[in-house]
This record gives structure tokens, C-alpha cells and sequence, in this order.
């Protein structure tokens, strides 16, 4: 971007400079000359143009490698969220067949009771509670890699559309 200025403004200085020549100069100047100003300053603008777009390709590269490195970081990311949301799934599936057993005392033998007990309490109290807490974290990533996706896929449109605007001017 600073680029683009620096030359835009370096043409605006030559393209004034150009101009600047007094009435008598451009009067007494040969027709070959002027002539040889109007090409050097379609040569200049061309050139200019050709850099731009270049640039503007650059960009669009860089864009396209971002959007990938996203993608693929809230790709681990649902992984992540899905792996938890099964992992709560499994333990709530357990502590419900822990309470089924324990309801149903005919199955249990007496010193069972006590260890599903503790089996319970440990995965209510201690895993459940875990793997509750790490969610937010994770859903939050999800939503800021999701938006920070959003906006450089839009960028790389707008780029794209100047791009297609910058060819279709030559």
C-alpha cells in the first residue's frame, strides 16, 4: 500500500513537473517532444497500472494463504468442541447407568455400593464439572475464528473486485 502512494504521488510530481513548464517552453518545444511526453506518460501510467495489479496480486495470494491457515485452525477447533460435547455425552450416559445400578439393588452386591458411589460422586463433582468449563473457551474460539474468517473472505473479494476493475481500465 505504501508503495502504491510513494508511486502515485512520484507520478503526480512528474505529471506536475511536465506540466510546469512555462508558456514559451511549450510553445517553442517541437511537436516530436510533446509527442515523446504523451508517450512516456502512457508508458508511465501503463507501468504503473502493471504494478498496481501486481500488488494487488500479492495480496490476493497472501489472503488466499490466510483464509487456509484459518480454516484449518477452526477446523482443530470444532474437532476440539466436538471431542468435548462427546466426551460430556459419554460421561452423562455414565452416571446415568451409574444411578440405574445403584437403583437397582438387586444386581449389586454389598460392598458395590459404596465404590459406585464414589464412582458417581467423582464424575459429578470432579469430570462433568471439567469438561463443562473447558466449553466456553473453546466456543469462543470457534466465534472469533469464525468472524476473523468472514472478514478475510471479504477482504479477499474486495481485493478480487479491484483486481477485475484495474484489468478491465487497460
Amino acid at each position: 500500500m505504501k508503495q502504491t502512494i510513494a508511486t502515485t504521488i512520484l507520478f503526480c510530481l512528474l505529471a506536475l513537473g511536465a506540466s510546469a513548464q512555462s508558456p514559451q517552453e511549450q510553445i517553442a518545444a517541437p511537436i516530436y517532444q510533446t509527442e515523446s511526453l504523451e508517450t512516456l506518460r502512457r508508458q508511465f501510467a501503463a507501468d504503473l497500472r502493471k504494478l498496481r495489479l501486481e500488488l494487488l496480486q500479492q495480496s490476493l495470494e497472501f489472503q488466499q494463504w490466510k483464509i487456509k491457515q484459518l480454516e484449518r485452525d477452526l477446523q482443530q477447533a470444532t474437532s476440539e468442541q466436538q471431542r468435548l460435547l462427546h466426551q460430556e455425552s459419554s460421561l452423562l450416559q455414565e452416571l446415568a447407568e451409574l444411578t440405574k445400578e445403584l437403583g437397582n439393588s438387586t444386581t449389586i452386591k454389598p460392598g458395590q455400593t459404596s465404590e459406585l458411589e464414589a464412582m458417581k460422586i467423582e464424575l459429578n463433582e470432579h469430570e462433568l464439572p471439567r469438561l463443562r468449563a473447558a466449553q466456553p473457551a473453546i466456543d469462543q474460539r470457534v466465534s472469533e475464528l469464525t468472524e476473523q474468517l468472514r472478514l478475510e473472505e471479504t477482504r479477499q473479494r474486495y481485493l478480487q473486485q479491484q483486481a477485475t476493475h484495474l484489468k478491465t481500465e487497460q
